[in-house]
Parts: C-alpha cells; sequence; structure tokens
C-alpha cells in the first residue's frame, strides 16, 4: 500500500496520532473562545441595561447568540432576555421596535445554523410573532 508512496507507514502513523492529539485542542481552544466571547457580551448587555441603554443591550446579545457552539450556556441567557425585551416592546405597543428586534433575532439564530437549526422552537415563536404584527404599511400616506 505504501510501496513507492511519499509517506512511510510508520510516518502515516506518526501524522495520524499527532492529528489524534491537535484537533481535540484546536476544537477546545475555539470552544472556550467562543464561550468568552459570548460571556462578554452578556456582561456588556448587563452594564447596558443598567444603565437604561435597551438598544445596545440587545445589539450585545445578538452578538452573544451570533457566538453559539453545542452546548453554551450564555447563548440561552441571551436568547431569554431578547424574548423578555420583545414582549415588553408589544405590552408597550412598540410595533417597530419589536419588529426590528424580531427580525434582528431571526437574523441571528439563521446565521448560527450548520448542518442542523439550533433553537427551531425560538425560530418558530419568532416566525409566528412576526407574521402576526401588522404590516409597515401606512394605508394614510398613499
Amino acid at each position: 500500500m505504501f510501496s513507492g508512496g511519499v509517506l512511510t507507514k510508520a510516518e502515516f502513523r506518526r501524522i495520524l496520532w499527532i492529528g489524534f492529539f491537535i484537533a481535540p485542542l484546536v476544537l477546545l481552544t475555539i470552544a472556550a473562545r467562543l464561550a468568552f466571547l459570548s460571556y462578554t457580551h452578556n456582561e456588556r448587555a448587563s452594564d447596558f441595561l443598567l444603565d437604561g441603554q435597551l438598544e445596545n443591550a440587545l445589539h450585545s446579545y445578538q452578538w452573544s447568540i451570533r457566538n453559539y457552539f453545542p452546548g453554551n450556556p450564555f447563548v440561552k441567557h441571551a436568547l431569554d432576555e431578547t424574548l423578555n425585551a420583545i414582549n415588553g416592546y408589544h405590552t408597550k405597543g412598540k410595533i417597530s421596535e419589536e419588529r426590528t428586534t424580531l427580525q434582528n433575532l431571526r437574523a441571528s439564530l439563521l446565521s448560527i445554523r450548520s448542518f442542523y437549526q439550533p433553537y427551531p422552537h425560538i425560530l418558530q415563536l419568532v416566525d409566528e410573532k412576526l407574521s402576526r404584527l401588522p404590516s409597515n404599511e401606512n394605508p394614510s400616506n398613499p
């Protein structure tokens, strides 16, 4: 099998062993980086909320969601806080802010899709809420 090839059997095995050790290290490094970024954006959003800057907090939560990987607990927190803000907009009757936040959340959820869609139930809820909102068009202005 390896006769006349570039790699000998021993070299091939050595490369495989190195790959078995390096690949998990790379994946762990990427996951740690994503978790750190997600945590940082959640903390920044909490600071914005304390200062009363809801729009900036929602922007930080969107970035936290975009740092998704399976098992990241900070993404779930960001989703919950974003949904709370959407419900707050709904109860206050701020339709345009609610629509913008729903569209941004939908875009963030779709951007983290890979071979499966994370949080499909939340994406379905967002789509349903968007479909129930009145249209942008103002019939009084032709």
